[in-house]
């Protein structure tokens, strides 16, 4: 961890600088390389959607510059790009690299920004259940991916960290078939750790400058933490970020698969923090996860991730506690005060829930799998996460 008040450049270059000495990274490219193209390094930032950095929706642009200015210094040919929600085409890549500022951040660092828009399918036969990935051929075709993270709120797994930005891997609107095909949160994070451990980043940075807290990863509130974050695994940073909030498994639902699946860390004892600046210091096991509680914010508003799992029983009692489930299970509510008709979410959901006939979209619950993609994607924020009376009696929501 770095402490960093803002994002003024030195302040993020020094920063930066730090993470990679204290986690010791080999950041130059392998000694044997000789005449001919430089290795390419691809950085994968957060970016949901074509949002100014002030509003934390994505990795901020100077973190990018930073990252990308250390790389080309060390002899690689730096790549930008990531697969945002909704179509993937250059036209979409050059505006949402516009209105982020990665534009900006590639030409201050000499940094190509990626418009390759090709894809291929990856199947690992390694992971805990057998896959296949259609991911960005850009990002696989790298020497070395680097994962630049923002830390955010989110309405289906809790909070996105490490693990969850690498979703951005995969392919444009491949990444409904995932909603589709993973329709409970538990399901859906386990595929969310798989492409996590299948892409295997060589590095992870989390952008917690500034976090988002509250209604994310898109229309939250900007929240003060003055953090850099890094590890060469994006699961021991997910472990780490999770301490630092006091967020448990069932509030962090990749956090939760990733134990589940035997990924990072499983206790505090294989935890080992550096805390960066002039005087190092290292802190293992109880010792570091008190130091990262000591960073804690005095205030973080979360997201509480949909959890019916206390629903069971045999026989009866069984059918009783289902027939309960549609009555406790959130859903989209719109504003029709906010809502433009831009048609952004009847787009992006997998299962076409979604209708317009009056001045705001209309959900048909019985075919909304609850990806909160119309939440997430929704340009204006006319989109809530809204918990029935029952839930909310009953857990307290």
């Amino acid at each position: 961890m770095a402490r960093c008040p803002d994002y003024e450049p030195g302040n993020i270059a020094a920063g930066i600088t730090n993470l990679v000495d204290a986690l010791d990274w080999p950041a130059s490219p392998p000694a044997t390389q000789g005449p001919g193209p430089r290795p390419k390094a691809f950085l994968k930032p957060n970016l949901l959607m074509p949002r100014i950095p002030e509003h934390c929706v994505t990795t901020h642009p100077q973190v990018i510059e930073a990252s990308a200015s250390l790389l080309s210094r060390a002899g690689y040919e730096v790549l930008i790009g990531d697969s945002p929600g909704g179509p993937f085409t250059p036209g979409v890549l050059r505006r949402l690299y516009g209105a982020t500022g990665m534009a900006r951040a590639a030409a201050g660092a000499g940094a190509t920004l990626s418009y390759d828009v090709t894809c291929r399918e990856v199947r690992d036969t390694t992971l805990p259940v057998e896959r296949t990935f259609v991911v960005c051929d850009a990002m696989w075709q790298s020497d070395l991916l680097i994962n630049i993270c923002k830390l955010k709120t989110h309405g289906l797994t809790g909070l996105t960290a490490a693990a969850k930005n690498l979703f951005g891997c995969i392919a444009g609107l491949h990444k409904t078939e995932y909603h589709m095909t993973q329709p409970t949160v538990e399901s859906f994070s386990d595929v969310l750790v798989d492409i996590a451990k299948l892409m295997s980043p060589a590095l992870s940075i989390c952008d917690a400058v500034l976090a988002m807290e509250g209604a994310g990863p898109s229309h939250g509130r900007p929240k003060a933490l003055g953090l850099l974050l890094a590890a060469t695994d994006p699961f021991a940073l997910d472990y780490a970020i999770a301490c630092l909030l006091a967020v448990g498994p069932r509030d962090f639902t990749t956090l939760a698969a990733a134990l589940r699946r035997g990924y990072g860390p499983q206790r505090d004892d294989e935890l080992e923090v550096v805390l960066t600046g002039d005087k190092p210091e290292l802190f293992r096991g109880k010792d570091a996860r008190a130091q990262l509680e000591s960073l804690r914010p005095a205030s973080f508003e979360l997201l509480r991730p949909e959890d019916l799992s206390s629903l069971q029983g045999r026989g009866a009692l069984k059918s009783v506690l289902r027939s309960l489930q549609p009555l406790l299970r959130s859903r989209p509510a719109f504003s029709n005060d906010v809502c433009n008709q831009c048609r952004t979410c009847l787009r992006s959901c997998p299962v076409d829930a979604l209708t317009l006939t009056g001045k705001a979209p209309t959900v048909d619950l019985s075919k909304c799998i609850r990806c909160y993609c119309c939440q997430e994607l929704c340009p204006l924020g006319a989109v809530r996460i809204s918990q029935p009376a029952l839930a909310r009696l009953l857990y307290g929501r």
